[in-house]
């Protein structure tokens, strides 16, 4: 490229020995200026999607279509070797993630055009880098892995000349598969269309959104008029895999709230709806039957955390909606269907903002038109630090948690929890033994804990509860009531769970009914 450069300039300019020289000058020093300023950097969003590929992972090989490789990037200046050369953009084209190790893994891109000639870049897991240029006779780079790790693989496509490449990226386990290869074929010679702004929709690879594997939090049936209204169940959203939101955009038909439909973001970056960190799982699956002029699915994020989430529903004509924020000003999502078709309903819900953080909350399915999420408050108790109170195993013991399970209890004691624990809030005079002891043989995701009692103008019952996860909780007087309430979000843990009962008085005896549930009902809903 450079050389080609200089003819240009002398063979145009040879009467002018000066200008010529003054001329090279200054390309030396565009070019110098360049290779020091410009370096790939792996924390960018990839700007042509992700994917997540099992260690048995169909088709073989994954195709990753519409790659745009080139730039400004000098590759040469960023890894070493020979096969490290032309240029590149500073983020990365693609994220290919192994769930596992593989005992061999190809990567190779194939041109639109077989006179295009592209390079690879790839950063490992380790971050180690590796290069790729022509392989099996043609132009198109192919880079081998033994024994490839699990993780992330940045991958940039690079061009050497000044134009970009458009083509298609290859991940294979069979070394049988190659370019030129009756699995890959190097399309003929023909011109590209440059694309769009719009990025053109791909097939939602398998292993990424898997429709077919059990969802998360259940599976669900609904009809139209249904009771309660709104129906909800405890979610928590987030996972490891980035949203393909280029994959999102195949048949979306309109988004009901949220400013653009599509977008091509990924995780964090991007303005489009579909974006953020989930799981391969759906969250949740809605069976929907009977007729509606509306059905609106949204997710309330527990009111005492900080929390960004998005949500993708796959609707039974098997068009794609997704969603970030229903409204401005508001962080949870929600998405409405008029006259909601029936069928299956397969939602995800997605980190907007953190891979491979949760945030818990509550999916909500209405036919209500004025309900929307800032409407709902969760209200989760916060963990404290352990009080001295007792292990004992208390006077009760559960196999299987009937819902809810109402246990009669009889508090105080003389065990001052203020006293012994001056900075954990915890109030009230306790027992030693628990009123109530559980053995939980799965982690719940959503526990609740409240009091009633017979006269509560007259009683003023506490609360303690210590999770097999080692987090423990305390309460007192809860919605202007002296009924105490504990909600734990987020995974209980496997093991004992235990309850006391405590009275705020000193010396005084409470009798009443402990209550431990899986919805959302509260001391309210005793009376």
């Amino acid at each position: 490229m450079w050389h080609i450069r200089l003819r240009g300039f002398f063979g145009h300019f040879l009467n002018t020995i000066k200008r010529a020289l003054l001329t090279c000058w200054i390309a030396a020093a565009v070019v110098t200026v360049r290779a020091q300023t410009s370096t790939v950097d792996p924390t960018l969003p990839p700007e042509h999607g992700s994917a997540a590929l099992g260690l048995n992972f169909m088709p073989d090989p994954f195709r990753g279509q519409r790659l745009i490789g080139g730039g400004d990037v000098d590759i040469s200046r960023n890894a070493a070797g020979d096969s490290c050369a032309g240029f590149t953009s500073a983020a990365p084209d693609f994220r290919l993630t192994l769930v596992g190790d593989l005992p061999f893994l190809r990567l190779m891109f194939v041109a639109d055009v077989v006179s295009a000639d592209a390079t690879l870049l790839v950063i490992l897991p380790d971050g180690g880098r590796r290069c790729g240029d022509n392989a099996y006779g043609v132009l198109s780079p192919v880079i081998d892995f033994t024994n490839a790790s699990a993780g992330d693989y940045l991958i940039w496509i690079g061009a050497r000349g000044e134009e970009p490449v458009y083509g298609s990226l290859y991940a294979t386990r069979r070394d049988d598969v190659y370019p030129n290869s009756t699995t890959v074929v190097v399309p003929p010679v023909r011109e590209t269309e440059v694309p769009s702004g719009q990025a053109t929709p791909t097939l939602i690879p398998g292993t990424y959104l898997d429709l077919e594997t059990e969802p998360h939090y259940g599976a669900i049936t609904l009809s139209g008029g249904f009771l309660p209204d709104p129906y909800w169940t405890f979610a928590q959203a987030g996972g490891s895999l980035d949203v393909p939101a280029y994959d999102l955009q195949a048949d979306i038909e309109a988004i009901t709230f949220g400013g653009e439909v599509g977008g091509g973001s990924l995780g964090a970056g991007g303005t489009g709806e579909c974006a953020g960190f989930t799981t391969p799982e759906p969250t949740l699956t809605l069976d929907w039957s009977g007729r509606s002029t509306r059905l609106r699915v949204f997710f309330a994020a527990v009111a005492s955390r900080e929390a960004n989430a998005s949500l993708i529903i796959q609707a039974p004509d098997l068009s794609w909606w997704c969603n970030r924020d229903f409204a401005p000003g508001f962080s949870d999502p929600l998405i409405e269907f008029e006259n909601p078709a029936a069928g299956r309903y397969t939602i995800w819900l997605a980190n907007e903002t953190e891979r491979g953080a949760a945030v818990p909350g509550a999916i909500h399915i209405t036919e209500r038109r004025e309900l929307t999420p800032d409407g709902i408050t969760l209200e989760g108790s916060a963990p404290i630090t352990a009080p001295l109170i007792g292990f004992s195993d208390g006077n009760f013991a559960a196999d299987v948690l009937r819902d809810p399970l109402t246990v009669p209890f009889t508090a105080g004691g003389l065990i001052e929890a203020a006293l012994n624990n001056p900075t954990s809030g915890c109030v009230g005079y306790y027992a030693d033994a628990p009123a109530l002891t559980l053995e939980l043989t799965d982690s719940l995701p959503y526990l609740r804990a409240f009091v009633i009692a017979p006269d509560p103008a007259e009683s003023d019952p506490t609360l303690i509860a210590a999770m097999p996860d080692g987090r423990w909780y305390c309460a007192d007087d809860w919605g202007g009531t002296t009924l105490p309430m504990i909600t734990v979000f987020g995974g209980t843990g496997t093991g004992l769970a235990r309850f006391w009962v405590g009275s705020y008085h000193a010396e005084q005896q409470l009798g009443g009914t402990l209550v431990i549930t899986e919805h959302g009902i509260t001391p309210l809903d005793a009376f």
